[in-house]
């Protein structure tokens, strides 16, 4: 009975089995490799030695400055918006004592996809950098991670103080944590991103003299370790200089520093998501286990039944063989049962012989005298 269901059984493993297959290749992803729409992350970048302008007092300084990035979801909006698209509010502010107004501030709101995790067109897109008025740019590149499955080569990135995209250029394979990341880098040459009204005492113009209208110019060398399976950022790294200019005088210092992820911030990162990638990296391994194991089995399954039905025939032989013997048996017992009468009156029975005395034989044939047979074994 097993054995005739071999056949049906190893087809329907075979077939579930390349199901599963293209089901984890093609549809899984889909479904896990996607941006939650409740994400909310909350990154913090410090510089215990950083060298910068302290509009509170009208000096300068050093000490620590610490940036804080939040990103998160709106469940609701994104919700409505459909389409596979997740709305993000991301926060970003520059500070040096936590006392407002921040040194920096930064606000976004806007969609992207929520598999590729690059922005999408969407009406509600703004930024503001809470000193000129909101803009609704066309955010391009990527903005809070690489893409799912990142890869070793150049990536368009989202720089927020310039409302543009920058080049991140993969540089090496390291190892954070015990976590196996991907180190990108770009640089972003010296820029005017905006003029600003500053005090004419900076520029050496006396503490009376009137405020100027100045450019601030900014620049950056960004490095970014990604987490490839995810795409997610582990570490961040950034050594920025920004200055304001006037015709005429040299620059006055703004700000310059160079700000890294936390090592708090940084474990948090690789634990969290490093259980993540471990679940996408099964899941981009095992259709190519399953898929071929799929597929011998539907090949196999029919040899494996054909061997089977073979081992049928071979026991049914031996069996009809065997019953045959047993028949021969049963013959010659019963040939051998049945006694042999032979000229001199003896019999053969068996493997014994018996004889019977002819003078008894004649009584007993007359009828008369003792009809007791006498036997003797010889």
């Amino acid at each position: 009975m097993l054995r005739k269901l071999a056949l049906p059984f190893l087809i329907g493993l075979g077939a579930f089995l390349v199901v599963m297959a293209l089901g984890l290749k093609f549809w899984a992803p889909n479904k896990l490799a996607i941006i939650p729409l409740d994400q909310n992350t909350r990154q913090v970048l410090d510089d215990k030695d950083a060298k910068f302008f302290d509009a509170d007092t009208l000096s300068y300084k050093e000490g620590t400055v610490t940036t804080t990035l939040v990103v998160a979801g709106d469940k609701a909006a994104s919700e409505k918006l459909g389409d596979n698209k997740v709305i993000l509010n991301k926060w970003q502010v520059t500070d040096n004592n936590n006392t407002p107004p921040p040194m920096d501030a930064n606000t976004m709101t806007y969609a992207v996809d929520r598999n590729s995790g690059l922005p999408v067109a969407w009406d509600g897109t703004t930024v503001d950098d809470g000193v000129s008025e909101p803009t609704h740019p066309k955010i391009e590149g990527y903005t809070i991670k690489f893409p799912f499955g990142t890869e070793k080569k150049t990536y368009q990135y989202w720089d927020t103080t310039l409302n543009k995209t920058m080049d991140m250029k993969y540089v090496s394979t390291e190892s954070i944590n015990g976590l196996q990341v991907y180190k990108f880098e770009g640089t972003v040459p010296e820029t005017t991103f905006r003029m600003q009204e500053v005090p004419g005492s900076i520029f050496g113009l006396g503490a009376s003299s009137a405020g100027q209208n100045a450019e601030r110019t900014y620049a950056n060398t960004r490095i970014i370790w990604v987490e490839p399976q995810t795409g997610v950022f582990i570490k961040v790294s950034e050594h920025q200089i920004q200055e304001f200019k006037i015709p005429g005088h040299d620059p006055a210092l703004a700000i310059n520093t160079t700000q890294v992820m936390t090592p708090a911030t940084v474990k948090e990162n690789t634990d969290y998501w490093g259980q993540k990638a471990f679940l996408l990296k099964v899941l981009h391994i095992m259709p190519w286990i399953l898929g071929p194991l799929g597929v011998l089995t539907l090949i196999g399954a029919p040899l494996v039944s054909r061997l089977l039905n073979r081992r049928d025939e071979e026991d049914y032989s031996e069996w009809s063989d065997g019953v045959d013997d047993d028949d021969d048996r049963s013959a010659r017992r019963v040939a051998q049962s049945e006694p042999e009468a032979r000229q001199d009156g003896s019999y053969v029975h068996a493997d014994e012989i018996w004889d019977e005395e002819p003078a008894t034989r004649a009584e007993r044939r007359g009828g008369t005298g003792d009809d007791t047979i006498e036997l003797r074994k010889k």
